[in-house]
This record gives C-alpha cells, structure tokens and sequence, in this order.
C-alpha cells in the first residue's frame, strides 16, 4: 500500500520535528547542564570514521529516492512555489540556530561579568588587608595581641567564601585570564602562610632581612593582586574607569620597584621579579609599555638626586 503525502505536510512534519528536537535539547541543557549538541560534535570529532561512513551508506539509498521522485520535467525543479519552500525552511532553521547561539553567548558573557565583579570587590577588599598587614610587621618585634591581628587579618582573606565561590568558576574565562586569577591565587595562599608561620615560630621575633622579604611578599601580591584587576576590568567587565585607576597605579609602582631594586643593596626578590615582568608583558599587549619605561627614568633620576 502506498502513501503519497504531499510536499506540504513533509515539509510540515519535517520543520515541526526539527524544532521538537529543539526544545528537547535546550530542556536538557537548562535542567541538567548538558550541551546535547555539543557533546555529539565531541563525539563525532573523536571518531572522524564514524560521519563519512554514515554518509557513505546512505547515499545510495538517498540518491535513489532523490532520483526516483524527479518530476519528468526537470523545469519543475526550480518551480518558484519548491524554492520558496525550501528558503523558509532552511531560513527557520538557521535563524533559531542563530538565536539560540546568540542567547548563549549572550548569557555566557553576563556570568563572565557578574564572576568578575566578585572576584574584582575580593580582591580590592584582600588590597586593604595586605595594608594592615604591612603596618603591623613594620618592626622585628610584635605584641600577642599584634600577632593575633595579623592572624586574624590572614584568616579574613582565607574564609572568604565569596572569593573562593568564584574562583571555582573562573573556567569560563579566556586562558590568559584563568592562568593569571589562579597563579595570584597559590601565591596568596602560600604567601599569607609564610607570613603567619615567621611569626608564631619564634614568638613574634625576626631579624630586619626576614622582615624585608615579607615587605616584598607583601607588595608583590598586592601588584599581582591589582594586576588581575586590570585585566578583568579590561577583558570581562570593560570598565575603563577602573581600568585606568589600576594602570596608572601600577605604573608609578612598577618605576619605584625597579629603581629601587637597582639602587639598593639588596637585589629585588624572585617573586617580585617575576611580577615586574609580567607587568611588562601584559602593558605590552595593552600599548602602555613606554609608560612603564618613563615611570623607571623618573623614579630613577630622583633616587640619584636624593
């Protein structure tokens, strides 16, 4: 028994499954956090034999019934009413695959931005810790009750859940930004530890050389801290105010820093040398290399004069 339906309503089946799939699939997305679409683009790019093969069997079957169904007069083909069909059809398709892109996209680049918010308010909160900090360890002997100020400035910085909320989150963001968020981080941590541990070992007493190298520590992280700042503020928030407030603050930083390490007697800590180079690159990329070189020959004229 044959069932000859008209093109109408293959048409109508064919778009009114298409967008069946659709919301089926952005059910599952929106419930369970799975991409359908993209786990099967994973699934076919490690298996590049499985769509040549799949397309290989079928072509014989399908040309057949391409071929087999040609009206006998192939004008018919390009009929005006057949390829007004066949606009609307692919034009409904890809407009709903590209708004539903654009959507995506479109929430991504909102959850980039309210992650970066917090971690931008994190950190320019851990900024004024590092301060307390460094007044508290200005001299080589301190008070228990300084002692248990700085202890509990540090574990301000460490329970702060908010913080680490979104740093478990910072994959969404480009490369650059989540190795530069996480490379701040272990050095906050391992940092803030050795700071709380100089202390408590020798009951609030350390020589002037150790007080010095946790001055730098202290400053390194708070010019990494500002670093991270800059480039969220210029990568996901696009905050110009703010991005200009930091970058003029670590270019009168990065000049002090390095005009002194070359004055004094002491030579710049590792970490600190690491930060000043990092700074380089990343002002590179932004066009603001000459203003780090400016600031330096400023800085380090003054210091000839005094």
């Amino acid at each position: 028994m044959n069932i000859n339906l008209p093109s109408e309503v293959i048409w109508s089946l064919a778009i009114t499954s298409l967008i069946g799939l659709w919301l089926v699939w952005q059910a599952v997305k929106i419930n369970s956090d799975i991409d359908i679409l993209q786990l099967s683009v994973n699934w076919f790019r490690d298996r590049p034999i499985i769509l040549p093969t799949l397309v290989f069997l079928i072509s014989p079957f399908l040309s057949t019934y391409i071929f087999r169904n040609l009206p006998p007069d192939l004008n018919k083909i390009f009929d005006k009413t057949i390829i007004a069909q066949v606009l609307t059809t692919f034009g409904s398709i890809i407009s709903l695959y590209i708004g539903n892109r654009y959507l995506e996209s479109f929430r991504k680049t909102q959850e980039q931005k309210k992650i970066a918010k917090i971690l931008i308010a994190s950190m320019e909160a851990q900024l004024e810790c590092f301060n307390k900090i460094k007044q508290n360890i200005s001299g080589s002997r301190l008070s228990t009750s300084e002692i248990n100020n700085i202890e509990g400035i540090i574990n301000q910085i460490k329970k702060d859940y908010i913080y680490e909320s979104a740093l478990k989150l910072v994959g969404i963001f480009e490369s650059q930004t989540i190795d530069a968020i996480y490379r701040y981080s272990r050095n906050l941590n391992s940092s803030l530890d050795e700071i709380l541990n100089s202390y408590k070992k020798i009951d609030g007493f350390i020589g002037f050389p150790k007080v010095w190298i946790l001055d730098e520590k202290i400053k390194a992280l708070s010019m990494e801290a500002k670093l991270c700042i800059i480039i969220l503020s210029k990568e996901i928030v696009q905050d110009d105010k703010k991005f200009n407030i930091y970058t003029k603050i670590i270019i009168d930083e990065y000049g002090k820093t390095r005009a002194e390490g070359v004055m004094n007697t002491f030579t710049t800590l590792f970490a600190m040398q690491d930060i000043l180079i990092t700074t380089e690159k990343l002002f590179e990329g932004y066009g603001l290399r000459p203003e780090l070189g400016a600031s330096y020959n400023e800085e380090k004229i003054r210091l000839e004069i005094e």
